[in-house]
């Protein structure tokens, strides 16, 4: 389904949370064909006419669980190191927020990621916002079960203790995945590398857990590079209290 569409197939349905309390939904107006223009030209190309159909019929919902939905933020973050471009979604209570992580070569809203400051990771949400849409909706229909409350409630303190899916740098320079082997070849030995060009739900990884929050991004791929410290272990931090008093 399109956003529209996806829209107005559970705005006809009753939407409630887990204690039966309904949902207040509101759509916010669309806007005008100049704004459209202007919002293009902020991005440097032409929107996917689902998108586009989307803006005009509405540019944010409210009512919903998560706050200040709005999907054409004009204040384009450049160059953050993780993404060309990012452009602000939507946010938790906790002022932990969602966003379109954009490239060079995008031609549409997305994909979207979550950005969390406590614990600090960054994590894929979803494809396109159809799919994001899909799942906020979800969270308002029994049983009340969505791939936004997963990330928000299991896959944060996953990435954050686990950091699945690294790949130690030596390891990386020997894969036969030429994108990989090459981009290993450029980082330091004790590096970790995370490849997010097809990532699930939830995937990601824990920026607090670099040192001095220090990554790398391969020139053309969502591909990184991580200056990872290992957490300490109790004994470690148990030996490291009782040394520091001696």
């Amino acid at each position: 389904m399109t956003p529209v569409e996806v829209i107005e197939h559970y705005r006809n349905l009753e939407l409630t949370d887990e204690k039966g309390q309904p949902w207040e939904l509101e759509l916010e107006p669309g806007i005008s064909a100049e704004q459209l223009a202007e919002f293009e030209s902020a991005l440097g190309f032409t929107l996917a006419e689902p998108t586009r159909e989307l803006l005009r019929y509405t540019n944010g919902l409210s009512g919903v669980p998560i706050q200040g939905l709005g999907f054409s933020d004009l204040d384009i973050v450049r160059d953050t190191g993780f993404c060309d471009a990012f452009l602000f979604l939507a946010q938790d209570d906790c002022g932990n927020h969602w966003g379109y992580a954009l490239d060079r070569t995008s031609r549409d809203l997305g994909p979207i990621y979550f950005f969390c400051h406590d614990a600090p990771v960054i994590l894929y949400q979803s494809p396109h916002l159809s799919h994001f849409l899909e799942e906020l909706f979800k969270m308002g229909r029994p049983p009340h079960e969505s791939l936004i409350e997963e990330v928000l409630e299991e896959k944060v303190m996953e990435v954050w203790t686990g950091n699945p899916g690294l790949i130690p740098v030596e390891e990386a320079r020997q894969s036969s995945d030429k994108a990989i082997a090459e981009f290993a070849k450029t980082l330091p030995d004790d590096w970790k590398v995370k490849d997010l060009r097809q990532p699930e739900v939830g995937d990601g990884f824990s920026v607090g857990r670099c040192r001095e929050d220090r990554y790398q991004r391969h020139p053309d791929y969502m591909i990184f590079g991580l200056d990872f410290k290992e957490p300490q272990s109790l004994g470690q931090k148990l030996k490291g209290l009782f040394s520091n008093k001696a």
